[in-house]
């Protein structure tokens, strides 16, 4: 997961228009619905919605074995509310799990402060 500002967007971008490179090295990101990005997940887990987000899984989780893939990567910036919430990491996991994913990696990536950026601040 990237947080916010972190060009995960771009990061979802080359995914999507890298999907035959990632699946020729072993590694799905997921199309599903008309989702550009995973984010909607997230908020899935959020509302607690437990039969869409099972669906999610087990949809993406059939793309990955139909690629003939063992890994899955998925990408969105609201799972960054999943570090602050970890029940919900838990209760995504637990549910990954019971649609047959095994190992669950989470991946955060995050800028430094913008002060050791460079990046100056000016008011007026």
């Amino acid at each position: 997961m990237g947080t916010h500002k972190t060009a995960s967007t771009a990061f979802q971008s080359i995914c999507t228009n890298s999907r035959k490179v990632l699946i020729d090295n072993g590694l799905v990101f997921p199309q599903y619905s008309n989702w550009s990005q995973h984010s909607v997940a997230a908020w899935i887990a959020q509302k607690r919605d437990v039969k869409h987000l099972r669906k999610f899984l087990r949809s993406i989780f059939e793309e990955t074995k139909a690629s003939n893939c063992e890994k899955t990567l998925i990408s969105g910036e609201d799972f960054e509310n999943f570090l602050v919430g970890t029940h919900l990491a838990s209760e995504f996991e637990d549910l990954a799990k019971s649609e047959g994913y095994t190992n669950i990696e989470w991946i955060i990536c995050f800028l430094s402060m913008q002060k050791n950026l460079g990046i100056k601040w000016f008011w007026i």
